[in-house]
Formats: C-alpha cells, sequence, structure tokens
C-alpha cells in the first residue's frame, strides 16, 4: 500500500513540517531547516507538545504513522508462550460481572486478537511487563470505586468509540507508565515471575 506523506499528515491535523519536529523530538534529534519556535508554538496550540514533551494525542498519531508506513508488513502473530501472559492479564481484572453487566474477564479466545492487533498499533508498547504493570494501574484507580464505569479486560484493550475509531486505554496507561507518572503497587517482578500457567490449547 503506497502512502501519499501530504494526504496523511492532513489527515492526522498535522502539517508536514509538524510532523518533521514531531519526529525529531521523538528521536531526540534537534531539527534543522524549519522554524522550529513556530512550529512547537503550532504543536502545543494543537495539542500535540506539552512544553517540549510529546502527548498522549502525539504519541497516538506517532503509532498510526508507524503502523501505517508497515507497506507489505502482516500483523503481529503472538505465539504459544504469549497465551499465559494473557491469562495473567485476565486475571488481574476482578472475577464476575461489573457493576454495567458486562463479564469482567474476557477469555483468551476473545484476547488474543486484540493483543494482536494492540501490539501491530503500537509496538512500542509491545512488552508484556509493561502491559502487566499498565493494567493493573488502570484496576487499581477503579478498586476503590467497586470497579464503576471501568471498562472490562477486552475493552480496555481497545473500544471503537462514536466516530468508528478504535481507542485504546491500554495505550494511554502503558505511556502514564513509562512516564514514570504510575502509583501502581504492582510491580514487574511480583508478576511476571507468577509460575507459567497451564493454558489449554488454542486455535
Amino acid at each position: 500500500m503506497k502512502i501519499d506523506l501530504t494526504t496523511l499528515v492532513d489527515k492526522l491535523g498535522l502539517t508536514p513540517n509538524g510532523l518533521y519536529v514531531l519526529i525529531c523530538l521523538q528521536k531526540g534529534i534537534e531539527p534543522q531547516i524549519v522554524d522550529v519556535a513556530e512550529e512547537k508554538k503550532q504543536l502545543r496550540q494543537d495539542g500535540f507538545l506539552e512544553q517540549d514533551t510529546l502527548t498522549g494525542k502525539a504519541t497516538e498519531v506517532m503509532a498510526r504513522l508507524t503502523y501505517l508506513s508497515r507497506t507489505g508488513r502482516s500483523k503481529t502473530q503472538l505465539k504459544k508462550e504469549d497465551l499465559s501472559k494473557i491469562e495473567l492479564y485476565r486475571l488481574l481484572f476482578p472475577p464476575g460481572k461489573l457493576p454495567s453487566g458486562s463479564s469482567s474477564r474476557s477469555s483468551i479466545n476473545e484476547l488474543k486478537p486484540r493483543f494482536e492487533w494492540f501490539f501491530t498499533q503500537y509496538p512500542q508498547y509491545h512488552d508484556w511487563n509493561l502491559v502487566l504493570q499498565a493494567t493493573a494501574l488502570y484496576i487499581d484507580e477503579y478498586e476503590p470505586r467497586s470497579f464503576e464505569f471501568m471498562r472490562n479486560s477486552e475493552n480496555f484493550i481497545y473500544k471503537q468509540d462514536l466516530n468508528k475509531i478504535m481507542k485504546s486505554l491500554l495505550a494511554d496507561y502503558c505511556q502514564l507508565v513509562l512516564d514514570g507518572t504510575s502509583d501502581s503497587p504492582f510491580s514487574a517482578p511480583s508478576i511476571i515471575n507468577i509460575p507459567e500457567l497451564d493454558i489449554p490449547k488454542t486455535k
């Protein structure tokens, strides 16, 4: 699939120069040629920058750009060993139903394709250690409220909004962890060191 850069950045709400500055900031490179101060000012006004740091909106755009630029590449395929990590993920959610009436824990068969979508869309978050920390942080925030308004295990990975755009809360919380704003009581080692689970084979 051939991607026209001008059309793409227009759809993303950016200018080519603005995209260039974002890419440079993400890679830690000093932008050249363009009027950097003016571009940063516009990016801040449009919600892509907070000071000189990429916002969640900018991170999502960069993830989409990375995904769309992968011409000829197939989506992420999870392996057998990933199933035990999916089970650890679903077990972080409370058993039974949420106050909304939906089942809190989805099955591994339902979660597997969602994680394949997630890791394809957000390759920078393809780290089970990070995913489990982000999930624990999210659930911990809702526990004092008896999980009122909390998403279940499949919708936390992504959910389609009213504009039919896939939105991922998991991606937002992964970034919170990476930014060091997480106060989750769950640490990566305490989760990852749980013995491997005996997961039934799935087709």
